[in-house]
């Protein structure tokens, strides 16, 4: 029998990863890749008054980097789910 190490996945999602159509993919992914005994690991990017619901992976197993709390501006990639305006932070409007 050969001796496979086990694969482990890094997710790394620069929105909420419960909601939105995107969100709901990578919980599938997660939970699929769970099944079949790969470790996975979450980052995902999300502002900083939101509260994720993360069912589908342990605590110890996802980190999330908070972008509402920093000044910045420009648009934060693909958070199409999220006032655009409210993610310019910093900008004096």
């Amino acid at each position: 029998m050969v001796d496979i190490k086990k694969l482990k996945i890094l997710h790394l999602f620069s929105q909420r990863p419960d909601s939105t159509g995107s969100g709901i993919y990578v919980q599938a992914m997660i939970r699929e890749a769970s099944a079949y005994g790969y470790d996975n690991y979450l980052v995902a990017g999300i502002r900083s008054d939101c509260f994720v619901d993360t069912d589908c992976i342990e605590q110890d197993n996802n980190t999330f980097v908070n972008f509402h709390n920093a000044d910045l501006y420009y648009h934060i990639p693909a958070m199409s789910d999220v006032d655009q305006e409210l993610l310019l932070i910093g900008s004096g409007d």
